[in-house]
């Protein structure tokens, strides 16, 4: 199928283009003299998130943005499915793990690609949007499975979709059986925020209930053209939460957590969920340790209100779920693996990986 479908963007997906817009350093460089066959995860920066990155002096935005040599190392414990979404495909990209919600992946495609994605085995790899036969398959589980109360919109980037696309699975997938919201996890927002127009507004807002979902990560994301984006959603009466992912080198620091969040907060988003890292390939020099990790957000408690909290959570590996990383789900550091309780009562492990 191509990536026929999604919107088309404008953006950097040569690196030898980007060397000329920004200078490249030698962890970069080793990314493209790596002599692989497979480059793995693509190359693209929109032209708006290369402005953001050319201010930000700290280099967290490029550490997000652009490849590094880092990729190529693939530790033992990582995997190309690490939230083991594939066992819970019940149809074409619609994943159903949890008992009130599926998730479905409506494209591979990204205005940016980010360099700790964890679905980096279907990020990026052409296989183009959901057709109309694929969606009416999502309709017809949703019909016979009445327990389903939500449904996850996700990719890729599901507002890489055009305008049109995007009202007509809306409107299919929020009307189907006992489905009473959508939520839909975007970057957009951040990378590409003139995507949000008022049109889009309206198409979020007229339907079935829209949360959207921002995943953002610093407070240098923080632009006045994603004020103005989420101004707009929020007019049109649009529910929104964040997301972000702990990455060592752009975040894992509870100052820059909080200025994020308080900034959030003020432009009427909360924020919902501070992921730790996926164990997905190539991504070890992006993973903060999780004993940090877990003092960072003890120390942020402290610092923000309740407001402007998100959960800090974890996806267990082999399949064990999203856990909110509280007293009671850590049983304990044991030969240097976490033991982490799922919501069902089972033990798995994470490692601790080295500062």
């Amino acid at each position: 199928m191509g990536n026929s479908g999604n919107t088309p963007v404008k953006a950097i997906e040569n690196i030898e283009i980007l060397r000329e817009s920004v200078p490249l350093r030698p962890e970069e460089e080793a990314w493209l003299r790596s002599g692989k066959e497979n480059p793995g995860l693509p190359l693209r920066i929109t032209p708006h998130y290369l402005k953001l990155m050319k201010k930000d002096l700290s280099g967290a935005l490029r550490r997000m943005a652009i490849p590094r040599g880092e990729e190529w190392t693939v530790l033992d414990y990582e995997t190309p499915d690490p939230l083991h979404e594939e066992p819970y495909e019940v149809v074409h990209r619609c994943i159903h793990r949890y008992r009130d919600r599926v998730l479905v992946l409506l494209t591979d495609a990204c205005a940016l690609y980010c360099r700790y994605c964890f679905r980096r085995r279907f990020t990026g790899e052409n296989r183009g949007v959901l057709g109309d036969e694929e969606i009416r398959a999502v309709k017809d589980y949703l019909e016979s499975h009445p327990e389903v109360r939500e449904v996850i919109l996700s990719g890729g980037d599901p507002l890489m979709l055009p305008d049109r696309k995007l009202d007509s699975i809306i409107g299919i997938l929020g009307n189907a059986g006992s489905v009473r919201s959508l939520r839909l996890s975007s970057r957009i927002p951040v990378v590409l925020p003139s995507r949000i127009t008022a049109a889009l507004a309206g198409i979020l807002s007229s339907g079935p209930r829209v949360w959207q979902v921002i995943h953002i990560n610093h407070p240098a994301e923080i632009s006045p053209e994603f004020l103005a984006a989420v101004d707009l959603l929020a007019k049109r009466g649009i529910p929104m939460l964040s997301q972000s992912v702990l990455l060592k080198g752009v975040n894992d620091d509870p100052e820059i957590l909080a200025k994020l969040f308080r900034g959030l907060v003020a432009a009427g988003v909360k924020p919902y969920y501070l992921f730790q890292g996926d164990l997905a390939p190539g991504t070890s020099h992006l993973r903060v340790p999780l004993s940090r990790g877990l003092s960072i957000f003890r120390e942020l408690s402290s610092m923000v209100s309740g407001l402007a909290l998100p959960a800090y959570a974890v996806d267990l590996p082999g399949g064990g779920g999203k856990v909110r990383l509280g007293a009671e789900a850590i049983a304990g550091l044991h030969d240097g693996e976490y033991h982490i309780r799922s919501i069902d009562g089972r033990i798995f492990r994470y490692p601790e990986e080295p500062v």
